[in-house]
């Protein structure tokens, strides 16, 4: 009679005899099927047929297909050099010229007729390319952050075109963000004139900010400090206190009651009452 083991141990040994041989045949096929189609490519070859290529058998080549990140918007590609200079390159078209000169109109600068029509357009300025070059501290363009910065001019006040015109180009770092914003030097001085009162007062505002700025940061670091050395006296005296152990000096029976030695530390004052064995 067999026992529970060597009956699992008998069922363990067939199924193992079982997978081996079902391993062999499944080569024993693959090896039929090689064989099968190597014959029948050299018929094939032997018969003038044309060889099969990747494309007879291959729907889609994964070499050449693009991902369309699961039907998800797909990433715009990085823009290169040339097609952002592209972009940027906004048509600006002069007005027809009048055959009287004196209803043309003419450089504020140097009186000549080849006015620049972006300025003319956008800012309503009437100055040549030429001066707009020779004269940059007048007719230089700044970025929305550079008025911000250096002029103290808020958000709203840059965005009225009312108030300051300006020129809306795409951002260049990427097209994606928001369009960048630029601005004449002296319409940007001419209001921040009218703003400040003057110029010195302008610079004076400045320096108060720069200052507040900087009372700011010493405060801050300041408290830092504070609160880094009351941390560090604080863990000073806890480990003062942990390594300063207080060792009772006691004395003799101080007390009265015949069943009770009572004993008083001659250093701390604490005292102690036992009773006798």
């Amino acid at each position: 009679m067999l026992t529970e083991d060597q009956k699992e141990h008998q069922r363990q040994k067939a199924l193992k005899k079982f997978e081996e041989a079902k391993r062999r045949m499944a080569e024993k096929r693959k090896a039929t099927d090689v064989r099968d189609a190597s014959a029948k490519r050299h018929q094939n070859r032997a018969m003038g047929a044309p060889p099969i290529t990747r494309a007879s058998y291959i729907e889609y080549d994964l070499a050449n297909m693009k991902d369309t990140q699961g039907g998800y918007l797909d990433d715009e590609e990085e823009e290169d050099v040339e097609e952002w200079k592209r972009r940027q390159a906004q048509t600006f078209e002069a007005g027809p010229m009048s055959i009287n000169p004196s209803e043309n109109p003419q450089c504020a600068e140097c009186k000549s007729f080849d006015i620049d029509p972006q300025f003319q357009s956008v800012f309503k300025l009437l100055v040549c390319r030429a001066c707009k070059k020779k004269i940059p501290e007048k007719y230089s363009l700044l970025t929305k952050t550079e008025v911000k910065n250096d002029y103290l001019l808020t958000e709203p006040e840059l965005r009225d075109r009312d108030l300051i015109p300006h020129l809306e180009k795409p951002n260049p770092h990427k097209k994606t963000y928001n369009n960048m914003m630029l601005y004449v030097r002296k319409q940007v001085e001419e209001f921040s004139i009218r703003k400040w009162g003057s110029l010195d007062e302008l610079d004076a505002e400045y320096e108060r900010r720069v200052e507040m700025k900087k009372q700011r940061k010493d405060k801050k670091y300041l408290d830092k400090l504070k609160e880094m050395r009351k941390k560090t006296r604080a863990e000073n005296w806890t480990k003062t206190t942990a390594r300063d152990v207080h060792i009772h000096d006691w004395s003799g029976d101080i007390g009265d009651d015949p069943d009770h030695v009572k004993r008083r530390c001659q250093t701390c004052g604490m005292e102690t009452e036992e009773l006798k064995m």
